[in-house]
């Protein structure tokens, strides 16, 4: 059941994603092949980001909600993480960080 659940998961990233890219991109006499590339780059952003993508679901053994990453991001208190360089930032988010995420 987990092929299953991982296969259609695929099988509606593909679809969402043409149907978005064919309904708002004009094709002319070429194929726009960058435009494609671009397209297919924020989609995968936003796809993982949703909580949708590879990270999520029984394969990955996080079963929490989709939407749960977005969630964890824009709470303030919560753990994150800095680069070294930035050793004296605090390692739990305040308003500040929620309001650069959430913009």
């Amino acid at each position: 059941s987990f092929l299953y659940w991982h296969w259609a998961m695929v099988l509606v990233y593909g679809g969402l994603f043409a149907a978005i890219f064919f309904a708002t991109t004009p094709l002319g006499s070429a194929f726009p092949y960058l435009t494609l590339l671009h397209k297919l780059v924020v989609w995968f952003n936003a796809w993982e980001s949703l909580g949708l993508g590879v990270i999520h679901g029984p394969l990955h053994g996080k079963m929490a909600p989709p939407f749960q990453d977005w969630w964890y991001r824009l709470t303030p208190g919560t753990m994150k993480y800095n680069a070294p360089f930035m050793a004296f930032l605090p390692m739990r988010r305040n308003h500040a960080d929620v309001l650069v995420q959430a913009t």
